[in-house]
């Protein structure tokens, strides 16, 4: 009986702390489009829409506490113009990027541009046989090359998958016919020799694809999605460290709002969750962020208590809980993008609207420590885990024998430590208590 007490108020501290989770803007930007992209300087780096000197367009840095600062500003000429995809990391350390319009023919570039700020054109898009308006971000594949999509232009008008090194060379590997997907948006997830993407449109119910391809260029369909399963992947696939992936779709699903799904790298498909457009958000257009193989954070870009959008957290079998909902003020609204891991434990963020300009925000989400797991070991022992925490950083455990209320009497068991991941675990050895977290 006393497990179970202790088992029980755990929990409900557990979720009392995630109803308290707070979004505090950092800066208020001119349309943030794509998820922030860390670095091993501890720094954001990522793209506005709008904005700089030509509002053409930025690349800019953001620290942790809120400074932001603009790297380089979109002329509209050669380098292109509105950039709204995130930043892929390179192993020499530069970032490279893809902006839908611009050039010769508007149809968009592909570009490297340092930390510092010095900018190179990697490839003006024709229109035509390699493709046009590049909407996603670059993957790093396992040979060290970079991946991408054109979400339209190629053979068939239906967009193409090309790869491109940091020299400039440019390979089409597949133009896009319709019925094998169209029109894609999101980034390449690499696995093995292979990446994995979706289409937005296309496949046999021209709902939208998941699609595997090779480094070479070999070709194929995994899943076309139907409306009742999900339509319309707008974000990338969260690879977990099974090699499972987990998607989302904008639209359809059961309750016609949108989707949260699994599939294999074989094509083993698993819808997890329909929204229905209710407190828990709806609309989800960014990716995954998952945190190990228990849980996936994401955003939807409508719904929520207020209808501006929701950040939700889910457990890989499908129980869902909305902990935070815009209410289109200087926290912004319509969150569109990937949540990223700061260095510093909490998450961060983009949205495409609100703030106190209306042009966007750059926001971060600070959680508090929560528990995941529960084992009961021999005897009266139970082991308690969780994540969340500061990494490296410490918890005060408390605990107490008193079990009626008022609780009173707790007793401070020690500091104990969140690891470089911000994990944490202890053992509790005495029967019939209740035991509680504190942070310093």
């Amino acid at each position: 009986m006393g497990l179970r007490l202790g088992w029980a108020s755990l929990l409900v501290a557990c979720l009392s702390a995630r109803a308290t989770t707070t979004v505090q803007p950092l800066y208020s930007g001119t349309m943030p489009l794509s998820e922030l992209a860390t670095a091993p300087d501890g720094k954001f780096y990522g793209t506005t829409r709008h904005g700089g000197s030509n509002d053409l367009g930025t690349v800019f840095s953001l620290t942790t506490s809120g400074v932001f600062t603009t790297i380089y500003a979109f002329s509209g000429g050669a380098d292109g113009a509105h950039p709204c995809a995130a930043l892929a990391l390179g192993a020499n350390g530069h970032l490279y990027g893809t902006a839908p319009y611009g050039g010769a023919q508007n149809a968009g570039s592909v570009f490297e541009v340092t930390t510092a700020g010095s900018f190179t054109l990697l490839h003006l898009f024709a229109g035509g046989s390699d493709g046009a308006e590049p909407t996603a971000t670059l993957a790093v594949g396992s040979d060290g090359l970079l991946y991408g999509v054109a979400s339209r232009g190629g053979a068939f008008g239906c967009g193409t998958i090309f790869r491109i090194n940091a020299g400039g060379i440019f390979t089409n590997l597949h133009d896009f016919t319709g019925i094998d997907g169209d029109h894609p948006a999101a980034a390449l997830t690499p696995l093995g020799g292979a990446l994995y993407g979706t289409t937005q449109y296309g496949g046999a119910g021209n709902c939208g694809t998941v699609f595997k391809i090779s480094t070479n260029g070999v070709y194929s369909l995994l899943f076309s999605f139907n409306g009742l399963n999900g339509a319309i992947p707008r974000a990338a696939l969260a690879r977990s460290s099974n090699g499972v992936f987990y998607g989302t779709t904008a639209y359809g699903g059961e309750g016609g709002f949108g989707s949260i799904f699994r599939i294999t790298s074989a094509g083993s498909f698993e819808s997890l969750y329909s929204f229905i457009g209710e407190n828990l958000g709806s609309n989800p257009s960014g990716g995954l962020l998952l945190e190990g193989n228990r849980y996936v954070q994401g955003s939807t870009a409508l719904g929520g208590a207020h209808g501006f959008g929701s950040i939700f957290w889910m457990t890989v079998s499908g129980g869902i809980d909305s902990f935070y909902s815009f209410n289109g003020d200087e926290t912004g609204a319509n969150p569109a993008t990937a949540l990223a891991q700061g260095s510093d434990g909490n998450l961060y963020g983009t949205s495409g609207s609100g703030g106190t300009g209306g042009g966007g925000t750059f926001f971060k989400l600070t959680m508090p420590p929560y528990f995941d797991a529960i084992q009961i070991l021999s005897g009266q022992q139970v082991r308690y885990s969780g994540a969340g925490g500061t990494p490296n950083g410490q918890y005060i455990l408390l605990t107490t024998t008193n079990l009626m209320a008022p609780i009173t009497n707790w007793v401070a068991a020690g500091a104990l430590p969140f690891d470089s991941t911000g994990r944490f675990s202890f053992t509790n050895t005495t029967p019939k208590t209740i035991n509680l977290m504190r942070l310093p």
